[in-house]
């Protein structure tokens, strides 16, 4: 009987177990699955799409340079008699510097040729070669002749067999070239090879098991790794798509050469071609189910381990009811890792003891968490004390900074929050003369806005020593700090080079507040230029704008942790009073302004909480007078 009813629960259990995780894994592997599926084909799409443009980029300068070449030789014409006998190894020259070019040829009008103007050039794998066109080769009968003459215009021709009924697939570019009495003097035919363009659309980095193609406006193949189908095949019957239908980018076919998938188009140049790259679905799909396959042996491994583990709680509450008294008084003394015994019989009891066996996991579980709390505070307060470091660090904290200069007043202050962010400050002498300022605040808090802020000053630093300007040295950083930040961090950055000597100033902003000049008790802003956050996107030019300091004029630079100081009751400081308090400076020095500014930011504050760092760096370049009275 005991057994009876032992293995009657055991198997209630691990079914219910086994039941209910096997259904939420199909459920999660379900989800998963499609998700994955919309996913990868998007990674796919985003990807094929960067190498469509690429390779229409190149195929559109493919066809400009057969452009540029025929019309050039057109061009050309104006310096030899029609028939020249120099211009035939002109052309010859002109076709061994081309790749893209694979026969030229320049037909005159009805009763101007001659022998040697029927001999046209062209190459292939064994070199250039000529080859004088037969007698009864119809030259003004052939479209790239009669096109042009008829449009008097640059004409690409339809694909057709080589002349003279040479078996090279090629198409043809025709330029008419009139005479000063606008008289037709010649047409001028470049060829570009079909087979070298397939060769250039093999040599494409196309996903697995798909493969690209050049179209003509009508839908003929231009260029395909299966030969057979240039010039010969249109892709429309095949991939059971209307023509109409190339015109979007994306379009989902089935049975495409006995495959489904994706065909993604792209026009080239002006020539009305356009170019396909077909991605099969296997392309997304192969992988995917090699992944659910892996996973769903995984899952029946996991579900057999949960098998052994449900037949091992099974037996746990079957245990000997006389020993759970014992194991209340062992759990009452602190000892909540003791396992709790076996209980086996009447209902109650097993509901007993899953009673206490429900308390002791709730004990351990509020344990765990009031120790998981304790770490995560003494982690949060070792991360807060690393990141104040490495900030203050970094800055420059030796006043005065160049102690050999009497002409150079500077001082800054950098007061962290209680919540470390990023701000910075940077000097450094370019040279004799010149001297870089830099102010910066980064975005985030913690160690990472810590460890940005480094970064963001290194290569600062770096750039500023290669000579570049302001504007390029925040281009520059811009462009290093926002690859890879995925994150999306960002940082604001006034940088700043200033002339001693003539004190000019020339200075460039990503999205930093403006420096404020003072003299003669008046404060006046910097004339602020645009400039976005740097570090979201790659790309984009800094502006620099161009100013100077008037002799007794200091230059006061701060973050935007000033201006948002807030009162205990919340009001912010904002920019009035700031500006109000250094139009009363008249007459300090940098370091006397900093400390004064920041004594008011803080009785301002009074015991509010600081959650921004607050930095303020002051500037003046003394006269000849203030310089020796120093």
């Amino acid at each position: 009987m005991f057994r009876i009813k032992k293995r009657g629960l055991a198997f209630k259990l691990i079914a219910f177990i086994v039941l209910g995780t096997g259904s939420i894994l199909a459920a999660i592997g379900g989800y998963g699955y499609f998700c994955s599926k919309s996913i990868l084909k998007d990674e796919l799409v985003v990807r094929v799409k960067g190498l469509g443009e690429l390779a229409a980029d190149r195929f559109s300068r493919i066809t400009l340079v057969v452009e540029t070449v025929t019309r050039d030789i057109a061009l050309s014409l104006a310096f030899y008699e029609p028939f020249d006998k120099n211009l035939l190894p002109l052309l010859e020259s002109i076709l061994s510097a081309h790749d893209e070019v694979s026969g030229l040829f320049v037909a005159l009008p009805p009763g101007k040729e001659d022998d040697y103007s029927r001999i046209f050039v062209y190459k292939d794998g064994r070199g250039l070669h000529r080859k004088k066109l037969a007698d009864d080769y119809d030259v003004h009968s052939k479209s790239w002749y009669y096109l042009p003459v008829s449009r008097r215009a640059p004409v690409w021709t339809d694909p057709y067999f080589g002349y003279g009924g040479s078996e090279r697939s090629v198409i043809s570019y025709g330029v008419p070239v009139y005479d000063l009495e606008d008289r037709l003097s010649a047409v001028v035919v470049c060829d570009l090879s079909l087979d070298w363009l397939a060769d250039v659309m093999d040599s494409l980095n196309i996903p697995k098991g798909g493969e690209g193609f050049i179209l003509d406006e009508n839908g003929v193949f231009l260029a395909h790794r299966d030969r057979r189908l240039i010039n010969t095949e249109s892709l429309w019957p095949i991939a059971g798509i209307a023509g109409k239908e190339a015109q979007k980018e994306i379009i989902e076919v089935e049975d495409y050469m006995g495959k489904d998938g994706w065909i993604f188009f792209r026009p080239i140049g002006d020539a009305g071609w356009s170019m396909g790259i077909f991605f099969p679905e296997t392309a997304v799909t192969g992988s995917l189910n090699d992944l659910i396959r892996s996973q769903l042996y995984m899952a029946l491994g996991g579900l057999l381990l949960l098998v052994l583990v449900a037949l091992a709680i099974s037996k746990a509450i079957t245990g000997p009811i006389g020993s759970l008294s014992a194991a209340t008084e062992t759990l009452a003394s602190g000892d909540f890792d003791f396992p709790l015994p076996h209980i086996s019989g009447e209902d109650e009891v097993a509901q007993l003891s899953r009673s206490f066996s429900s308390m002791r996991l709730s004990l351990l579980a509020y344990i765990r968490e009031l120790n998981d709390t304790t770490a995560a505070r003494e982690r949060m307060e070792s991360e807060l004390s690393i990141a104040r470091s490495i900030q203050m660090s970094l800055v420059p904290r030796t006043f005065p900074p160049f102690p050999e200069r009497d002409d150079l007043d500077l001082y800054a202050n950098l007061e962290p929050a209680r919540e470390v962010a990023g701000d910075f400050y940077d000097f450094l002498m370019l040279d004799e003369n010149r001297i870089l300022i830099v102010v910066g605040d980064v975005s985030g808090k913690g160690v990472p806005a810590a460890l940005f802020m480094a970064v963001t000053r290194t290569f600062i630093r770096a750039f500023a020593k290669e000579g570049l300007s302001p504007g390029a040295i925040l281009t520059r950083l811009n462009d290093e700090i926002s690859r890879d930040n995925e994150s999306c961090m960002f940082v604001t950055v006034f940088c700043a080079v200033v002339d001693i000597l003539d004190r000019s100033l020339r200075y460039s902003s990503g999205g930093h507040p403006p420096p404020i000049l003072i003299k003669d008790r008046s404060a006046r802003t910097l004339p602020p230029i645009k400039g976005p956050l740097v570090g979201p996107m790659e790309g984009v030019d800094f502006q620099e704008g161009e100013a100077s300091l008037a002799p007794g004029e200091t230059m006061f630079i701060y973050t935007d942790g000033m201006t948002e100081a807030t009162d205990p009751s919340g009001a912010f400081l904002g920019e009035e009073l700031p500006l109000l308090w250094l139009k009363e400076s008249e007459g300090l020095s940098s370091e006397d302004l900093v400390k004064l500014i920041g004594s008011r930011v803080k009785f301002f504050a009074g015991e509010a909480p600081q959650y921004d760092d607050i930095t303020m760096l002051a500037l003046k370049i003394k006269d000849c007078f203030e310089a020796d009275r120093a």
